[in-house]
């Protein structure tokens, strides 16, 4: 097996990376050089990710499917939001975690 030093040294593993950004690593180190057998290390990672479960589908946490699923529970929750918020005017909890949720899902900044 034969290490590309330049792959090496030009693309550095994140200090404090996740699991995906090391998977992400893996794959790439796969493609650029033969140091080591890259396959069998992803396949130790891949069993790392959490896992959720929803009618008995696992999905990885933080996949698009995953994301879709906050965004349907989201909007679920903000149907009873009203009701909640009627009863308990000064607690904006839930209002924030709705909020958190779809900021999430799709990426993009709470305001």
């Amino acid at each position: 097996m034969e290490i590309n030093i330049k792959w090496h040294k030009k693309n550095k593993m994140l200090k404090n990376a996740t699991i995906e950004q090391k998977i992400k690593w893996h794959e790439e180190h796969a493609r650029h050089c033969c140091c080591r057998d890259s396959k069998k290390h992803l396949l130790q990672l891949k069993k790392k990710i959490p896992l959720t479960v929803k009618n008995h589908q696992v999905v990885a946490r933080n996949s698009r499917k995953h994301k879709a699923w906050a965004l349907e529970a989201a909007k679920e929750a903000r149907k009873v939001l009203l009701i909640f918020e009627k009863e308990n005017p000064k607690d904006n909890r839930p209002r924030l975690a709705i909020e958190a949720i779809k900021a999430w899902a799709t990426g993009k900044k709470r305001a």
